[in-house]
């Protein structure tokens, strides 16, 4: 595999990236990015293939997993423990838990109550600037399926 170097934080790079790429692609579909010290893709081909391959999954071997730095520390204790970030059987047996719960049909039937929370919301923002992530993006998925 051969590499490239290009900071990704150069002005240059960062006003126009499209002739680095340009050189990756000529490479095939796979380089090493030397910056990062990862092997790299610009071939959809080859994302599909690894995104559908079962031996990449979403769960690091505890024994691989690099240390959390201390400000992302409260973002993985939530993350850590949700439902998108596990692979089976764990992810099966919750899946198997919440189904019936997210049906279409299910779901339509909460619209009005999902308006009606968004609503509450929004009129219950603080004066001025706000967090809008803090104050309604990370409430409004809760209070939803807490109702479900």
């Amino acid at each position: 595999m051969q590499s490239l170097t290009q900071s990704p934080t150069a002005a240059r790079f960062v006003q126009n990236p499209y002739p680095f790429y340009e050189r990756a692609r000529a490479l095939g579909p796979f380089f090493h990015w030397t910056d990062y010290d990862l092997p790299c893709t610009t071939s959809h081909t080859a994302i599909n293939a690894i995104l559908r391959d079962r031996r990449f999954g979403r769960e690091c071997p505890p024994a691989l997993r690099p240390a959390v730095p201390e400000h992302l520390r409260p973002f993985y204790a939530v993350e850590d423990h949700s439902m998108l970030e596990l692979e089976p059987p764990h992810h099966t047996r919750l899946r198997g838990l919440v189904l019936r719960a997210f049906t279409s049909r299910r779901i339509a039937t909460l619209a009005p109550e999902i308006e009606a929370i968004a609503h509450q919301l929004i009129d219950a923002l603080p004066e001025g600037e706000c967090d809008l992530i803090a104050h309604f993006c990370r409430r409004l998925p809760m209070l939803v399926i807490a109702r479900l």
